[in-house]
């Protein structure tokens, strides 16, 4: 879904607005419209710097995906 929507790597996912990713998953139906993308453009933003660390630490702090 995110390559059809011309997001191919993290760092286009780094800038992608979290509305329209919402969006995404909205049209991609009930399978994808229970996620929270909201913490999606930090968490790329991590794996384009190659802040591997950083990213596992971000998740741990995570409650399914999403900042508390």
């Amino acid at each position: 879904m995110l390559n059809d929507d011309q997001i191919f790597a993290w760092a286009e996912l780094a800038e992608a607005d979290v509305a329209r990713l919402k969006g995404l998953l909205r049209r991609g139906g009930d399978r994808y419209r229970m996620h929270d993308p909201t913490s999606w453009p930090n968490q790329a933003k991590l794996a384009a710097e190659g802040r591997w660390e950083g990213l596992e630490e971000y998740q741990d702090v995570l409650q399914g995906g999403r900042e508390s």
